[in-house]
């Protein structure tokens, strides 16, 4: 990957973020993997999000890789949040992804 060292995923693991904003569970989350680091990148999957760790500002993100066709290997991904009516991103920069493992179970 070309965009800094990637957050290596392997397809059937999740994702565990810490929000670093306290109590979330009041907050909708989002997340999806792109093509490109930017908002114009075609979007390839969107996470499911476990939110049951919000109180804590823990946020799990996974996706069933049974479920979901990646073509590729290398995708960016963000953590959004809903306040004020806008999706803020939960991070400064598009996660480097490189999907690892077998594209089937």
């Amino acid at each position: 990957m070309s965009a800094g060292l990637p957050f290596r995923k392997r397809r059937y693991n999740s994702y565990r973020f810490n929000t670093q904003l306290g109590d979330v569970s009041a907050d909708t989350f989002t997340a999806t993997a792109r093509t490109r680091p930017d908002e114009t990148g075609e979007v390839v999957f969107e996470f499911e999000i476990d939110d049951s760790e919000a109180a804590t500002g823990y946020i799990t993100i996974f996706f069933d890789a049974t479920a979901v066709d990646i073509p590729a290997t290398e995708a960016w991904t963000d953590l959004k949040r809903a306040t004020g009516g806008s999706a803020v991103s939960c991070h400064n920069r598009p996660i480097p992804l490189e999907m690892i493992g077998t594209p089937t179970p």
